[in-house]
């Protein structure tokens, strides 16, 4: 079996920084590199985030939802790739899709401040079915919650008596990240990674 070794490239504060982040693949062959972002939450600053990752020269694209502070719709960069051009790269303009979207719940210090609604993951999940993207669930977090009515149907009769937001039950975890996927719904054990060719 032949080895693969992929090179990732994450920018997470200045886009110049994918010039000089280590790199040594990404001056030379774009192809072979993940060019990736992070988005958090819905707000202000993900959408040019990712509009700016969209125009990366990359073959490949990535978006860390991680930690999910907030939903997020993904649709607009999910969709079919555009064309390639003469070098087999994608045409930036006519391109905008993501091939891999990493999410999951915070833990530790801050996870208290910013709950885990799963249904974000299943809105994920949904999407990335829908356009061929793959969906990599990290972790739920330590403050995983879920909406009553789903959760009392779902069958996970585990909850927390910690406090969670109104309307929601707070999932009982007992790994300190969230990251025991047995613990989890059964329809968010999912982590697939793209094809390596």
């Amino acid at each position: 079996m032949k080895e693969t070794k992929i090179e990732w490239c994450d920018s997470t504060v200045n886009p110049t920084d994918f010039q000089c982040c280590g790199c040594e693949l990404w001056n030379k062959n774009t192809r072979d590199c993940y060019a990736g972002r992070f988005a958090e939450r819905r707000s202000e600053s993900t959408t040019p985030r990712i509009d700016w990752l969209m125009k990366v020269k990359s073959n490949h694209r990535f978006v860390s939802y991680e930690p999910a502070w907030g939903p997020v719709d993904f649709s607009r960069w999910t969709s079919q790739a555009g064309a390639k051009d003469e070098d087999g790269i994608r045409d930036i303009e006519a391109s905008n899709k993501i091939e891999l979207i990493i999410l999951g719940g915070q833990s530790g210090a801050g996870s208290k401040k910013h709950p885990f609604d799963v249904q974000w993951a299943r809105d994920v999940k949904e999407l990335c079915g829908h356009d061929d993207v793959n969906c990599f669930l990290k972790q739920l977090g330590s403050n995983a919650v879920m909406d009553y009515a789903a959760w009392y149907k779902s069958g996970l009769y585990r909850w927390s008596n910690r406090p969670a937001p109104k309307g929601m039950v707070q999932l009982r975890i007992t790994h300190e990240k969230g990251g025991d996927w047995r613990e989890w719904p059964a329809d968010l054990h999912i982590r697939e990674f793209p094809d390596v060719v």
